[in-house]
């Protein structure tokens, strides 16, 4: 698959994309809206576009009628793709009325050498003839995009709320109804006394093999969302291979050039998370990152707010108060992760093959899926909730360091088959530094070029192997392998042995009712 040439998306586009959307009884999947796109304008346009685009940000389009001498009187940019990007960090500043010209200018400047199609030609000179046409340009969105102040505004609390008000809510709250959201980075390639691997992009850092996780559960532990997984490529190749969908595998897949958490992409899991609780009335707790803030302003000048759930943003720095996920939840979903990977490792090398290479951020998902969903304790997350002291509940929990260290025993143990320098730093192994989510102008700004980054059918420069398709065939042997397993143990589940039929007749279902009797035989 050749590289994807990212082409400036107009505001006619964008507004005509918006408007057939928005008018179709039956909502088209955002599949269906890139074919359309492309049919009627002759262009590609990503995924992530098409949803920034639907977001609230291009709302003012719905309410603005193109006229003829629109054009006249507001020449189009000369630089597009600059200027969008360029205005998308204006925003991201919050008021832009403190931003002077020569700071614009400065951004501008930054943002040309970080956008791949303006690389091989000079940086133009930024007069003020030009930023005054680029202020009259975008002074309207400016409008639209400015905060609106503090004040609750249906279900959406507004940014740093004093703690009173977090103790206020979550004590009339029932603890099942009391949400957390947090992301994460990981690097999924990482070995045990090793560093993460870095490399430039046309101007634009950022690490290989990595990943950014959004972790989502309730207070009680017994709620746990499908992950939210943010990487390089727009489709791996090693989804197509594998013919996989990522639903269908409890998680979701996002991109974009610096797999990180965006304004859009923030915004569009609150409204699916929203979605979730549907019938219910939940607290949702934030952090105070960008991405967040911007999503939830988003959302809450759109006149569309969030019907089920209220969102409080947690202060950036406080002593009695923390994010929940920081508190024990993350740290044992990686210490999970990196446990499945070095086993994976020291398997490999047995067989003499390089588990780098035969590795795959497909099979690094699935651990992580897994990891989430069986192999942490409701009892790990229910204590993290009472140690971040958004409960009113700030205690040591004795609990919580044991369920831990139960957890890292086992990696401890692995780690120190590569040395036992390693198994001593085993904390630098499972949660480096580098892998967590840093809120600076200058990430910002490398956030803001990714998104012009040519789109790439891999999420690392190294060999991937091959996933081979299950048939139905093959899927009913493995069932009737393991119901014959079950059946020969000591301590045989009855229930899972039902599991196994039921799903054995589903797969009867799709296959056309394969004959069991031939599948015994062969």
């Amino acid at each position: 698959m050749g590289k994807i040439k990212r082409r400036a998306i107009t505001e006619h586009e964008k507004r005509a994309l918006r408007h057939y959307f928005f008018q179709l009884q039956n909502r088209s999947g955002q599949q269906d809206l890139i074919e359309w796109f492309r049919e009627k304008f002759g262009k590609d346009i990503s995924q992530p576009s098409v949803s920034q685009i639907l977001s609230s940000k291009y709302s003012y389009l719905d309410n603005t009628v193109e006229k003829p001498w629109d054009v006249k009187r507001n020449r189009p940019p000369k630089y597009p793709l600059l200027e969008a990007a360029l205005f998308e960090w204006q925003v991201q500043q919050g008021d832009d009325a403190t931003l002077s010209g020569e700071t614009i200018k400065r951004a501008a400047a930054i943002l040309w050498h970080k956008i791949p199609e303006y690389q091989d030609q000079p940086v133009p000179n930024f007069s003020n003839g030009w930023l005054e046409g680029f202020r009259k340009r975008h002074i309207l969105h400016a409008i639209n995009e400015q905060p609106t102040e503090s004040v609750v505004l249906n279900n959406t609390e507004p940014p740093n709320d004093p703690l009173s008000r977090v103790y206020d809510v979550t004590r009339l709250t029932n603890i099942n109804d009391i949400f957390t959201m947090q992301e994460t980075g990981l690097f999924w390639k990482l070995v045990p006394n090793g560093t993460p691997e870095v490399e430039d992009i046309k101007g634009i850092t950022r690490f290989k093999a990595r990943i950014t996780l959004t972790v989502c559960c309730n207070a009680s532990g017994t709620e746990r969302l499908p992950l939210w997984v943010i990487g390089y490529s727009q489709s791996p190749r090693v989804f197509r291979a594998a013919n996989v969908k990522p639903e269908v595998m409890n998680f979701k897949w996002r991109s974009n050039g610096k797999a990180s958490m965006t304004t859009a992409i923030m915004e569009e899991w609150l409204r699916w998370f929203d979605a979730c609780m549907e019938g219910r009335k939940v607290i949702l707790l934030i952090d105070s990152y960008t991405p967040h803030l911007r999503a939830v302003e988003n959302i809450r000048n759109s006149g569309n707010d969030l019907r089920n759930t209220t969102v409080i943003t947690l202060p950036s720095t406080s002593a009695s108060i923390s994010q929940p996920c920081s508190e024990g939840v993350i740290y044992a979903l990686k210490a999970c992760y990196r446990k499945h990977w070095v086993q994976y490792i020291l398997e490999q090398n047995e067989l003499g093959r390089n588990p780098y290479n035969t590795t795959n951020v497909l099979r690094a998902i699935l651990w992580l899926v897994k990891a989430w969903t069986t192999d942490i304790s409701p009892e790990i997350i229910e204590n993290a909730f009472n140690l971040s002291g958004v409960l009113g509940l700030f205690n040591e929990s004795a609990v919580t360091s044991r369920a831990l260290d139960e957890m890292i025993h086992p990696l401890r143990e692995l780690v120190s088959e590569f040395s036992v320098q390693a198994a001593m730093r085993i904390e630098d192994f499972i949660s480096p530094s580098e892998e967590n989510i840093v809120d600076s102008s200058e990430d910002i700004i490398n956030q803001i070029a990714s998104q012009y980054m040519d789109d790439r059918a891999f999420e690392t420069d190294e060999e991937e192997s091959t996933e081979f398709q299950i048939t139905t065939k093959d899927a009913m042997k493995a069932i009737e392998l393991l119901l014959n397993y079950e059946a020969q143990q000591p301590d045989g589940n009855p229930a899972i042995t039902i599991s196994l039929l039921n799903y054995q007749k589903l797969l009867e279902a799709r296959g056309g009712n394969v004959n069991l009797s031939r599948l015994r035989s062969t």
